[in-house]
């Protein structure tokens, strides 16, 4: 993986930033359930 992090994230725009949120909104509420 010698591609830029920033360029992917820039290509894939505003989906992939909802996505990477929904992610991390999952992986919170999550961890709140089982009380990481």
């Amino acid at each position: 993986m010698s591609e830029n992090p920033t360029a992917t994230t820039h290509a894939t725009g505003r989906r992939g930033r909802s996505v990477v949120l929904v992610v991390y909104v999952v992986v919170v509420a999550i961890a709140g359930i089982t009380g990481v």
